[in-house]
């Protein structure tokens, strides 16, 4: 065999090996977990992603301001929520940095509960377990996987996103791309069935930081706080009030469709 067949194997086994890490979705060496929560009807939801913080230093967002002014009830943060270089943690550890976050942050709304959906894959803290656990009066839950949020006005599957694609600046280029000819959402409407989600369920990521909604799909992206490698921040979240879901912006905390 000559030289150039020996290159041309070697790179079609690198671009193939590659492909099936970035999407994982492709073999069964991963399938997440999916938890399941029953939460109180008629309650607001607030779903934010990609705010990049590190722990030793933690930018102000103006997160609680949304959180009070809206009453929200639950909060769910889907993924990238640390700079931790994706790396094992232990628990305790974790919670204290997250304790240490929040308090800065300065959420402290009643009642509140709180979800973090990690990433798999990247900035996250590693875990392989669910966590909880109780700050003053708000309770935290750690999901290893995805959070599936169920009352009787809708159902929610909240995830990072990298399942889709594991490289969030892949993700982006992929979304933008299929855009331009005409379909949007296009990683989230692909994940939302490689999940099978029930036909009257949503599918609701971040990851690429591109924000949106489509109503019709019923698939939302809640865009992004923090800015990341040719990727800004959108400022926006996604607003659950009953069967309304709604796009909102944390500068002018306006809501738009």
């Amino acid at each position: 065999m000559s030289f150039t067949w020996v290159f041309l194997l070697i790179l079609t086994i690198i671009f193939i090996t590659f492909v099936l890490w970035n999407f994982p979705w492709l073999t069964a060496y991963y399938k997440p977990n999916i938890s399941t929560f029953k939460i109180e009807v008629n309650k607001k939801i607030l779903i934010v992603s990609d705010l990049h913080l590190s722990p030793s230093n933690i930018k102000y967002k103006p997160l609680e301001k949304i959180v009070k002014k809206e009453n929200v009830k639950y909060l769910v943060i889907a993924g990238d929520f640390i700079e931790y270089k994706h790396k094992e943690i232990e628990e305790e550890k974790l919670i204290k940095i997250l304790e240490k976050i929040l308090k800065k942050l300065n959420i402290n709304q009643e009642d509140l509960t709180i979800f973090y959906v990690p990433s798999k894959s990247s900035h996250d803290p590693k875990i392989n377990k669910n966590i909880e656990f109780q700050l003053n009066s708000i309770k935290v839950h750690i999901i290893d996987g995805i959070l599936r949020l169920v009352s009787k006005n809708a159902t929610l599957y909240i995830t990072h996103g990298d399942y889709a694609s594991r490289d969030g600046g892949i993700a982006a280029t992929i979304n933008r791309t299929l855009k331009l000819f005409g379909v949007d959402l296009f990683l989230e409407k692909l994940l939302r069935k490689i999940l099978k989600v029930e036909e009257n369920s949503w599918l609701i990521m971040g990851h690429t930081h591109i924000p949106g909604i489509d109503e019709s799909s019923r698939v939302a992206n809640c865009g992004a706080w923090g800015r990341h490698i040719l990727r800004k921040e959108s400022n926006t979240a996604i607003l659950v009030d009953g069967k309304s879901i709604k796009m909102l912006c944390a500068e002018k905390q306006q809501q738009n469709k």
